[in-house]
This record gives C-alpha cells, structure tokens and sequence, in this order.
C-alpha cells in the first residue's frame, strides 16, 4: 500500500471515539471472561494459591531489603534506585536490571 492508500483511507475511514468507545468495551468483556476463567483453573490448583502468598511475600522482603526508591535514569525511564545492600547483592542487581549482563558474575560463582 502506497501514499495514496494512505489518503484515500484516512479521509474515508474516521474511527469516532464512539467507535473506539465499542471496541474497547468489547475487548473489556472478553478480557473478563477470560480472566475469570483462568483464575477459576488456577484456584483448582492445590496449594498453588498458598505458593502465590508465599512468593508475593518473599518478593516484598527482597523488594524491601532491595529498593530504596526510583529515580529517572539513563535513558529518562524509571529505574530502581538501590539500597547499600543491594548495590553488593547479586539477586538484587538482577532483579534492578532490565537487560541482564550478568554472565561475568555468573562465572565467579
């Protein structure tokens, strides 16, 4: 499709916020049911709901021994802003990081 495509759909094909309004409450609708249905299977799990509240906790006590605060970083996106702990702790740097360039690290152990 050239320039032309282009112009001819974008003059013919307004979508109205009334439209957008329709199509994302279908999207709400179906991504509803289909989240209910996943945590129904889920709940049938035994002792998985008791594995979730575990690991939501150990991730909060990582998180808190972890993470100082946020701040802007290098590329203007937020990033964690680590504590003195966290700077010396490998699991804590690889939680912070979004890329890991860890294989050197990996290596010493």
């Amino acid at each position: 499709y050239g320039k032309q495509w282009y112009q001819t759909q974008s003059t013919e094909a307004v979508v109205s916020t009334q439209s957008t309004g329709e199509f994302q409450h279908v999207d709400d609708v179906i991504y509803q049911h289909y989240n209910q249905t996943f945590w129904k299977i889920i709940e049938k799990e035994e002792g998985i709901m008791k594995d979730l509240d575990e690991f939501r906790i150990h991730n909060q006590n990582m998180h808190d021994k972890c993470v100082a605060g946020k701040e802007i970083g290098k590329f203007k996106t937020f990033q964690y802003k680590l504590t003195e702990f966290g700077k010396r702790d490998f699991q804590c740097l690889a939680m912070s990081s979004r890329v890991l360039p860890f294989a050197h690290l990996i290596e010493k152990t």
